[in-house]
């Protein structure tokens, strides 16, 4: 008797069609991921804006904290960022955000905003610099000197990279979110986004060296009232 199985084109279409779910569960699992809602301690609530966006705060807010689990945030910053909330919109703040240029580096690398915000580019140097960028609806704003300042607002979300025509090694990046609740891991990927309203919201990462279908990934995450929400980014 031969251990050879024999497989008949009816046998073979029920394993395809069987697989099919599992396969599709499989692919959809590495687009996304759900972060840990663990919950600890309690959290002092506050009534302020903590955005300083002009539109008033929300009453019910909890914290989110955790980890971007990614090699090179200890090289380049990581943002991590609530995508949107549907429903809602956010003023940009009065005060101005700033990026400067210091012995010909723009500090800081990483900067996210919020859609509407206006950034001032300095320069402290003693030599001439120059501010463009090549991304979304481009811009050029132009070369000037040491204490002198020029400003450009980001009306549109996304990642706008910033260079220095007359020094090709200068690049920077303002990340344009569409809401106020965004943070910047440190050189360990730990992060802290406070006083985000309660509620399930997907999170975001954004690091200059992610491909386009790493930035796309989301985590949710749950925000409870006065408690912090643990999430693990991995890209």
């Amino acid at each position: 008797m031969s251990g050879r199985i024999s497989w008949g084109k009816g046998s073979a279409m029920a394993l395809l069609v069987a697989t099919l779910p599992l396969t599709m569960l499989l692919l959809s699992a590495q687009e996304s991921g759900k972060c840990e809602s663990k919950q600890e301690g309690a959290i002092q609530a506050t009534s302020e804006d903590p955005k300083g966006g002009g539109q008033e705060a929300a009453k019910e807010t909890g914290n989110i904290s955790g980890v971007v689990q990614y090699a090179l945030v200890k090289k380049y910053p990581a943002v991590v960022f609530i995508e949107e909330m549907p429903g809602r919109t956010f003023a940009p703040p009065e005060k101005h955000s700033i990026m400067d240029q210091l012995g010909k580096v723009f500090v800081p690398r990483a900067l996210p905003v919020v859609v509407g915000t206006t950034v001032d580019f300095l320069n402290s140097d003693e030599l001439e610099h120059n501010v463009f960028s090549p991304d979304n609806e481009k811009y050029d704003l132009g070369n000037w000197g040491k204490g002198e300042k020029r400003v450009y607002t980001f009306n549109r979300p996304g990642a706008y990279t910033q260079l220095c025509s007359l020094h090709p090694e200068m690049i920077a990046y303002v990340v344009a979110c569409k809401t106020p609740y965004f943070a910047v891991a440190d050189a360990e990927g730990k992060f802290t986004i406070k006083d985000v309203p309660v509620g399930s919201w997907k999170l975001k990462v954004w690091h200059e060296r992610l491909k386009p279908k790493q930035l796309e990934k989301t985590f949710d995450v749950t925000v409870e009232l006065n408690k912090e929400a643990k999430c693990t980014i991995e890209p």
